[in-house]
């Protein structure tokens, strides 16, 4: 048992022999159990060596609640469960809890069933969980991932991905390449019309969306246009003129890329999609984690679930899928993502479809997976990524 004394503000442990054992980046001592208060928190740890590895997860400040953070807290709950299976420990703080030596953050009290403030060592490694791009672009949280630069702690999962950038650095990957739809970066309105004119489908994309929100499906038939949005609903005009004035409000707040619609396989007449989860694995590679299908609702152009878009076994569509095709995307993808960051993506989703020919198109790439819903797939999510944290921690 590793236990700490909220009184005294230390660490001990109840080996019976009177080694000192440490933890965290300063090996901070765990001392042998003397006279403690009432007020602990205790953990049943199997340590290998005498310095337990200290995770540290990184979450956005709380502005109703200074005493708290925001991010999915039974998530951090199941890291913090399967770390300490494997003799690891991990620690959620936030960017105004980190300081030189040491960060003050929150473990979760298993008997109490609640999240309480400890005073612990740095982390040898920070999982990077900061819960939205508008928070991550505030000036604490970059000085936060500089601290961590300059303190020699790796952090994993560096930022969030815009599709824009996510295109260029993949499309530089020659395998990768014959693998993305054709997409631009909307600089004017003309560029659309342009674009539409030639691929008559296309997908208009805010550069910074996630989960199907601010996507459009733009069409051109019969000299007639046509605008979807997500929740399926449907503005029709005579003129390219009348739609792309339309549009024209939308673009105030937002970058936005324009990509080519791909013609994919349907399912009982739906279009669906390849979710796969992957991990940076021990020998550099990444690994297939899990691969979740998603098949849009009636007249949706999303295949997300809060869009209409529903959950389908893997198992119903395999047949359509090359794997060892899919694998090898993976792998790549991977290595692009890590080329050249000092820092490194233990982990990332990817949207991937299929089209009416069996190829393979990206389209998206998720640096901050959400949880899947397939218990198989959460399960297996969560041990490739405890152990990756623990592997990084032990370099």
């Amino acid at each position: 048992m590793i236990l700490y004394d909220f009184n005294k503000k230390a660490w001990y442990h109840t080996l019976k022999h009177s080694s000192v054992l440490s933890f965290g980046k300063n090996e901070w001592p765990i001392n042998p159990n003397r006279s403690l208060s009432s007020s602990k928190l205790l953990f049943s740890i199997s340590a290998n060596g005498n310095n337990v590895p200290l995770i540290g997860i990184l979450a956005s400040d709380s502005s109703r609640n200074k005493k708290g953070f925001l991010g999915n807290h039974f998530t951090f709950q199941r890291i913090q469960a399967s770390l300490l299976k494997k003799g690891a420990m991990s620690i959620v703080f936030t960017p105004s809890r980190l300081y030189s030596d040491h960060v003050e953050g929150f473990m979760f009290h298993p008997t109490y069933k609640k999240w309480v403030i400890v005073k612990s060592p740095l982390p040898h490694i920070v999982y990077n969980r900061i819960s939205s791009r508008q928070t991550e672009k505030k000036q604490i949280v970059q000085q936060t991932f500089e601290r961590l630069q300059n303190m020699n702690i790796p952090y994993c999962n560096p930022s969030f991905l815009t599709k824009w950038e996510t295109f260029q650095l993949l499309n530089k990957n020659a395998q990768i390449k014959q693998h993305l739809p054709l997409t631009k970066i909307l600089s004017d309105l003309n560029h659309l019309s342009t674009f539409l004119a030639k691929h008559k489908k296309v997908y208009l994309k805010s550069n910074e969306g996630s989960k199907g929100e601010g996507v459009f499906l733009l069409c051109e038939e019969h000299d007639q246009y046509s605008i979807i949005n997500s929740k399926g609903e449907v503005s029709s005009f005579q003129t390219i003129e009348q739609m792309l004035s339309h549009l024209q409000p939308i673009f105030k707040d937002s970058k936005f890329i324009i990509q080519e619609a791909i013609s994919t396989s349907t399912v009982n007449g739906r279009r669906f999609d390849l979710r796969v989860l992957a991990h940076l694995g021990e020998d550099e590679h990444f690994i297939v984690s899990g691969i979740g299908v998603r098949v849009a609702g009636m007249h949706r152009i999303t295949t997300h679930i809060p869009n209409g878009g529903s959950i389908l076994p893997f198992d119903q569509v395999q047949d359509k899928i090359n794997i060892p095709l899919l694998q090898s995307l993976i792998q790549e993808i991977g290595k692009e993502l890590n080329h050249s960051n000092k820092t490194f993506f233990g982990e990332f989703s990817t949207d991937i479809g299929v089209s009416k020919d069996g190829n393979l198109y990206i389209f998206e790439i998720n640096s901050k997976p959400m949880v899947f819903d397939e218990p198989s797939i959460k399960e297996q999510g969560l041990e490739n990524l405890t152990k990756l944290l623990i592997m990084r921690a032990n370099v």
